[in-house]
């Protein structure tokens, strides 16, 4: 935990080890190249971990340090901690370029409760590559219909798992280009991105903020586990009617049953 605190606070004094077996140039043993060393013409500035250093014989791919120092006809990395690479993508994100992966397939992932799509990830000025990072979907109609989808299929929400199967249409209609054309998809996602009124009384008056008509839309904006239990908790039968739509009649029963279909629902179902 330290050491990311560190990091986010640090991110430009970040240096990556030289990979000798991939240059055309000589490259010395244990040179590191560093964002804050201005790239001259012709000329390839390197630095070092100091060999006071516990990290000197290690060697790791990605260092953090505190200062540089000359030391004879070396510039050394002084008070040097290793950097894990997966980490910058998260603690140093201004510091990093991120580019859209070809026919990259979003994914639900639910360490993160969000879904999810690669990226292509580069670090710093000098572009150094840390490959392809999972980030957080852009928030719009796309991203809705991915998290009906995943909501339909159990990713979101383990318990509707065990119909993912039965389904009437494929969890994956949700993200065709002909769904439309369902009427199931539309109200599924309409309920995803539904508005809430909120009125508030005041005296004998109901005031309803709407920018210069004082009308106040909170939207429910649900494309998280977190934000969906938090609806269920205001209303329990929230999405039942539009899940109904994609489920045989024949399980329409258990269906209700179980809603909402949480994991402390279906434990307590269990119990009885």
């Amino acid at each position: 935990m330290l050491r990311q605190i560190v990091i986010a606070s640090l991110s430009d004094s970040i240096a990556r080890r030289i990979d000798r077996s991939s240059c055309n140039d000589e490259v010395p043993k244990g040179a590191y190249e560093c964002q804050k060393l201005k790239r001259r013409p012709h000329f390839q500035d390197y630095v070092f971990i100091d060999a006071s250093s516990v990290l000197y014989k290690d060697e790791p791919d990605w260092v953090l340090f505190q200062e540089i120092v000359q030391v004879n006809d070396k510039k050394c990395m002084q008070n040097v901690m290793t950097v894990e690479s997966e980490w910058l993508p998260r603690l140093a994100n201004a510091y990093c370029e991120f580019g859209t992966v070809k026919d990259a397939e979003p994914k639900y992932d639910r360490s993160e409760d969000a879904v999810v799509v690669a990226h292509k990830c580069s670090f710093g000025d000098r572009n150094w590559s840390l490959g392809e990072v999972n980030r957080p979907m852009a928030s719009n109609l796309v991203l809705y219909r991915h998290f009906a989808r995943f909501f339909l299929d159990g990713s979101v929400c383990p318990p509707l798992a065990e119909y993912a199967d039965k389904l009437l249409l494929s969890p994956a209609t949700m993200i065709k280009p002909w769904a439309k054309l369902q009427q199931r998809t539309e109200r599924l996602l309409n309920a995803l991105v539904e508005y809430e009124v909120c009125f508030f009384m005041r005296g004998c008056f109901i005031i309803i903020l709407v920018t210069l008509l004082s009308r106040i839309i909170k939207k429910l904006q649900v494309t998280s586990r977190a934000r969906l239990l938090e609806v269920w908790k205001m209303r329990s039968e929230y999405l039942l009617d539009e899940y109904l739509e994609w489920v045989p009649r024949c399980f329409h029963d258990s269906v209700q049953l179980a809603w909402p279909p949480t994991d402390e629902k279906q434990k307590s179902n269990s119990a009885l």
